[in-house]
């Protein structure tokens, strides 16, 4: 087994920090998830837009504020997280994960029927 990298807080400090500018985090959103609920689309937009982020791109940061937010609010990940013994964590995690993939999968533009 190999020992574990110690951890390298100068490569982080020195790393570039991006911020990613609304109207392109809105434009993003407008193009790749034009279904995204308004209220959901302006908490991704705000959350995304607040945060420093380091080596990610705007499509990823999108993608993780997204998922982070229907975990938390459009399924029962809370609840079952104050009633699940740690151990059962990862798993209760990938199920929510998968919940919230194909909520956010539903947000695309429809592709036109010719």
């Amino acid at each position: 087994m190999s020992e574990q990298q110690p951890f390298d807080v100068a490569k982080i400090v020195l790393s570039v920090v991006t911020r990613f500018p609304r109207n392109e985090v809105f434009a993003h959103m407008a193009k790749h998830h034009p279904h995204c609920p308004p209220d959901i689309r302006d908490h991704i937009v705000k959350e995304v837009c607040n945060r420093g982020w380091v080596r990610t791109t705007l499509g990823q940061a999108v993608g993780i504020v997204s998922q982070n937010h229907i975990r938390h609010r459009s399924t029962n990940y809370e609840r079952a997280l104050s009633n699940t013994h740690h151990s059962y964590y990862a798993e209760l995690r990938k199920k929510t994960n998968r919940k919230a993939t194909e909520i956010i999968k539903s947000w695309p533009a429809k592709k036109s029927q010719e």
